[in-house]
């Protein structure tokens, strides 16, 4: 895998860029944060895990979140990782056979998930809705192939509350407004609750958190 230097929106088609060693490298600097572990958590206990079940990440990029619910579901349960890079699944499956996990990886599209209907007992996704030019349709298939009763988790951001403090508003707002124009859907994360409820989805439940980043590294 190469490790040019990664552009953020090239998460749309990670294959594409020819860059897929920095997109996984990308990955594991962002799961690194507290903020992003403390959502990571919050997403994996609303999914209830439990031994036994059969729980989805969708956009599983290098696998580690697919591993940390194998573990959750232990004995008896698997988990299945998708993703729509062909070099991110290959990473993913490297990692889970070092670690020994029991682990499935898919490579396929979010908008046409070549799993079963009604065969899930959960699904998760996770900064990925913003990168699909059609979310909405990737919650309808999140919603087919979980059972009735099941769980469907969604974290997303909002790239139209990204603000900056500067002395310069002009400068902060065409910052701000060229950071979502690197990504297909930017606003997802306000429209979850409108794209569960077409999808069918029922019970749905909304939690907002504003993350402030002060280091400008970050």
């Amino acid at each position: 895998m190469s490790n040019r230097p990664p552009a953020f929106g090239g998460f749309s088609d990670v294959d594409a860029t020819g860059a897929s060693g920095a997109y996984a490298s990308l990955l594991d600097t962002i799961r690194a944060q507290p903020a992003v572990r403390e959502w990571k958590e919050r997403t994996f206990a609303a999914l209830a895990p439990r031994p036994g079940a059969v729980l989805l990440d969708l956009g599983c990029g290098t696998g580690d979140d697919v591993l940390a619910l194998a573990a959750l579901v232990a004995p008896g349960g698997r988990a299945i990782g998708v993703d729509a890079s062909a070099q991110l699944v290959a990473e993913a499956r490297r990692r889970a056979a070092g670690a020994g996990a029991a682990a499935e990886f898919v490579h396929c599209d979010a908008h046409a998930l070549t799993l079963p209907g009604d065969a899930l007992d959960g699904a998760r996704v996770e900064r990925v809705l913003q990168h699909l030019d059609d979310p909405g349709r990737a919650v309808a298939e999140l919603a087919r192939v979980v059972r009735p009763g099941g769980r469907v988790v969604a974290a997303e951001p909002d790239w139209g509350t990204f603000v900056i403090d500067s002395d310069d508003p002009g400068v902060a707002a065409v910052v701000s407004a060229a950071a979502a124009r690197r990504l297909r859907s930017p606003g997802v994360g306000r429209t979850l609750r409108r794209l569960f409820l077409q999808a069918g989805l029922g019970s749905v439940e909304l939690t907002t958190r504003a993350l402030i980043i002060t280091d400008r590294a970050a």
